[in-house]
């Protein structure tokens, strides 16, 4: 062969290599493309399924499973939720607990949070991929979540003496700790929202509650003042509020309202209007 012919051989093997890489780029574009659309209609389908049944649970204290067969990346961010990794995400104005991670089963569940008036419904995003245990064998309900034993668990909610064990989420209800961090359950809404949620997004829930619950005490003494009837009893009321308000300030969760309650009653009972 000569070496005319030997160029021209060389060039069309390089020209069907460089041929081949365009096709094969071209092809993965599309595939990536594909893959793309799939994430973010799965991510449409999964919001809009979410969607609903917050809106359904909000105003009662129930239950109710995410029905999708196919698995999905979930990113908990405050009041916000990241499906498949789609920006923006779904925002929630909800107060709500969940942990990030990889899913297709997934439960939505509602509860009242009470400190002798009610603060909020409160959201719970849980994992039923994961195994929860109590000594207290009343707390977790094995209608809702596999219920594990003492030894096969992932995450462990203790009453009394807490064990010390690695490799699981660990909450010590009487020495107020989430994975050795700080937490005052005032309410045993937050000991579910520590089981079912991770510790950065406890946290940001654990916040937002406490801003609500003063919040609600500023509506309180508000609407507390402009009421004209039974003066001596709304007079021990505003002080009682403020009082527990500053409490609230001062990061003591630990308060008792059993006072505010009883004097609310009172206001019934003389036929004036009630506070809450």
């Amino acid at each position: 062969m000569n070496k005319k012919g030997q160029l021209d051989v060389q060039f069309n093997l390089i020209f069907v290599i460089v041929v081949g890489i365009a096709v094969f780029a071209f092809f993965m574009f599309f595939l990536f493309k594909y893959i793309e659309l799939e994430e973010h209609k799965e991510a449409v389908e999964i919001s809009r399924s979410m969607d609903g049944i917050i809106t359904g649970l909000k105003t009662q204290t129930q239950y109710k499973e995410l029905d999708v067969n196919f698995d999905f990346k979930l990113d908990v961010s405050c009041n916000e939720i990241i499906i498949n990794d789609q920006i923006p995400g779904q925002e929630i104005n909800s107060i709500f607990f969940g942990s990030s991670g990889s899913n297709n089963n997934l439960l939505i569940w509602s509860r009242e949070l009470s400190t002798g008036f009610s603060v909020d419904n409160l959201l719970y995003l849980v994992d039923l991929n994961k195994k929860y245990y109590s000594n207290d064998v009343d707390f977790f309900n094995p209608e809702m979540v596999d219920v594990g034993s003492n030894v096969d668990y992932d995450v462990g909610v203790y009453f009394g003496e807490c064990p010390s064990v690695s490799g699981k989420k660990i909450i010590c209800v009487d020495q107020n700790l989430v994975d050795g961090e700080s937490y005052f359950f005032f309410d045993d809404s937050l000991i579910y929202g520590a089981a079912f949620s991770d510790l950065m997004q406890f946290d940001c829930s654990y916040s937002r509650i406490v801003t609500k619950w003063i919040n609600l005490f500023d509506i309180y003494i508000s609407k507390n003042l402009v009421m004209n009837d039974c003066s001596s009893v709304r007079s021990s009321i505003d002080a009682e509020l403020r009082v527990l308000r500053s409490s609230l300030v001062l990061e003591n969760y630990d308060i008792d309202v059993s006072n505010l309650i009883d004097l609310n009653y009172r206001l019934s009972d003389s036929g004036c209007g009630v506070l809450f």
